[in-house]
């Protein structure tokens, strides 16, 4: 028989298991790079503590409201600093020591009117200084007939006391053109006024009618009287004001006077004696007394006015002591300050200054700096 061919043999095949085994590698690197590839890309859960609560999710933040600001809640009390001590400026007045053995100048009768200031420099010498312009010489009057004691000056008058008798001159001429008697026996004092009419102011009784406590007679320009005042408690003090008199009566009452009738006073809060009184340029009259000064108003302040010297501006008095001039703050009522003056005469100015006439000359201060504006001496 003829022999059958044999078939010829396929090319061998990787077997199943070898195939098995590469594809569960295969597996296993595919599987590792997919987990390798989810761990770059996922991040891992972490493990949380049982109280932890899980992940909130990122979520786009949308836009800021707006929310009204609120109000600052108080700061807590704290206790405040003590405040700091004042100036000594602050603290207290400019006060000069006290000197207790300081004597007052003897007086030296002034009068000012028009930037003209008359002084009476002994008992028979007058002198007319033009303080506006220090190159005029000074004018000397003729001697009175007898000692003087008083003088005043307004316009072209000027009036002079001797004893009982007031002489009125003409300035100009330096003629005597009357001679009054108001019955006292002594004149204190003599006031010009308005018009070239005259007062005479008289503390002393009078002679006759059963004496009494003092007066002021008033003369108009010829020489005739126009009225007697005499108040039931005394005149103590009288100055001029233009067309009337003002009087502080032994009381501590102060009236204006024009020359007719009696008026009533305005009794102030004086403490002690009264002494003396002053109009002002810039509000209400003041009086002085040996402890204390008043206003009309009723504004008061404790000081030494024994020696009855007192004047009034813009909103200060001024008060003279021996040795010293207290300055007082018109609408407080207190002591502003205090300056060295042994002072004969206190004047207010219309420029708010003050004159002070004192033994040796005079002086022109600012009565609340304290500066000297200017001085002349006799």
């Amino acid at each position: 028989s003829t022999p059958r061919p044999r078939p010829t043999p396929e090319p061998p095949t990787p077997s199943r298991g070898w195939l098995s085994g590469l594809g569960a590698l295969l597996i296993v690197a595919g599987g590792a790079g997919a987990a390798g590839w989810y761990l770059h890309t996922t991040p891992p859960t972490p493990v949380s503590a049982p109280t932890a609560a899980p992940p909130t999710p990122e979520v786009a933040p949308p836009p800021p409201a707006t929310v009204p600001t609120p109000a600052p809640s108080p700061a807590p009390p704290v206790d405040p600093e003590p405040a700091p001590a004042p100036s000594a400026s602050a603290a207290a007045p400019s006060r000069l020591p006290a000197n207790p053995d300081a004597v007052p100048p003897r007086p030296l009768p002034a009068s000012l009117h028009g930037g003209k200031l008359l002084t009476l420099r002994s008992l028979d010498r007058l002198e007319l200084r033009d303080l506006d312009s220090p190159a005029k010489p000074v004018v000397s009057f003729a001697r009175p007939g007898a000692a003087a004691t008083d003088v005043c000056l307004r316009g072209d008058t000027l009036a002079l006391v001797m004893g009982g008798t007031v002489e009125v001159r003409r300035r100009s001429t330096d003629t005597v053109i009357d001679r009054m008697r108001p019955g006292g026996r002594v004149v204190d004092r003599v006031l010009c006024l308005e018009g070239g009419q005259v007062a005479a102011v008289s503390r002393a009784p009078r002679i006759g009618n059963g004496g009494g406590t003092g007066e002021i007679v008033w003369w108009d320009d010829k020489g005739r009287v126009r009225g007697r005042l005499l108040p039931p408690a005394g005149v103590v003090d009288a100055r001029a004001m233009g067309d009337r008199v003002l009087v502080l009566d032994g009381e501590g009452g102060v009236r204006e006077w024009l020359g007719q009738g009696s008026p009533a006073p305005e009794l102030l809060p004086l403490e002690g004696r009264p002494t003396g009184v002053t109009p002002s340029l810039g509000g209400p009259a003041w009086a002085v007394s040996t402890e204390s000064a008043c206003s009309l108003d009723g504004t008061c302040v404790a000081i030494d006015g024994s020696r009855g010297l007192v004047t009034s501006g813009v909103g200060w008095v001024a008060v003279a002591g021996a040795d010293r001039v207290s300055v007082i703050d018109g609408i407080q009522g207190v002591l502003i300050r205090e300056l060295p003056a042994r002072a004969t005469e206190l004047m207010a100015q219309p420029d708010g200054t003050l004159l002070v006439v004192e033994p040796d000359g005079v002086r022109v201060l600012d009565p609340v700096s304290g500066e000297e504006r200017a001085q002349r001496r006799w």
